[in-house]
């Protein structure tokens, strides 16, 4: 990356191939693959994942919106919605909250059965 910046100093992308263009989808998606794979890691990541993932970081720490928008290329904060809203920290709420609730029904219904196995038996008459 390096060598093809000093290549083309007045260019305006980051990501260069050979000729000082800028890679297609397809081929930033193998080359990306590529690097996975090299890395030996347990799956494949596609660039949208890594955009995406980058989008739930910032917004987990506090990047403004309006900020994070601008630097992922979107003309509006709606557009990033779909990024944002379902971050690790809004699953790990989610969850949370879904095992203080399974754990109060569990309660409940102990406290119900302690309740049922006091109560007598009544004789029913012959």
């Amino acid at each position: 990356m390096l060598r093809q910046l000093k290549k083309h100093p007045h260019s305006d992308l980051v990501f260069l191939n050979g000729r000082g263009t800028s890679y297609t989808k397809d081929c930033y998606k193998k080359r990306l693959g590529r690097l996975c794979e090299r890395a030996k890691t347990s799956r494949i990541f596609t660039p949208y994942a890594l955009r995406h993932t980058f989008a739930s970081l910032e917004s987990d720490n506090k990047e403004s919106t309006d900020s994070l928008a601008k630097l992922m290329g979107h003309s509006s904060t709606r557009t990033l919605q779909r990024y944002v809203t379902n971050t690790f920290k809004h699953h790990y709420e989610s969850v949370t909250s879904l095992q203080n609730r399974i754990k109060e029904v569990r309660q409940a219904a102990e406290k119900q059965r302690g309740k049922d196995s006091k109560e007598k038996p009544q004789a029913v008459g012959v």
